[in-house]
């Protein structure tokens, strides 16, 4: 199985939308958020070239597959 690592924003983020469903309901926040995990955790195992290789530019701001300049 490949591994994936969570930016810092992308942890806070995670807390953010956590919280705002834990507000309603705990559990719900738990079931949502543990699928999110289990999605990037399907994404790492399916897709593990996506996300990687790519250098870095000031000009660059966003990812979003294998199809980025480099």
């Amino acid at each position: 199985m490949s591994a994936y690592v969570l930016g810092p924003d992308a942890d806070l983020d995670l807390n953010d939308i956590w919280k705002y469903i834990a507000a309603d309901s705990v559990d719900a926040a738990d079931r949502w958020v543990g699928k999110l995990f289990n999605a990037f955790e399907a994404l790492a195992r399916e897709l593990p070239a996506w996300g990687t290789g790519v250098k870095t530019s000031p000009s660059i701001r966003f990812y979003s597959g294998p199809l980025a300049l480099t």
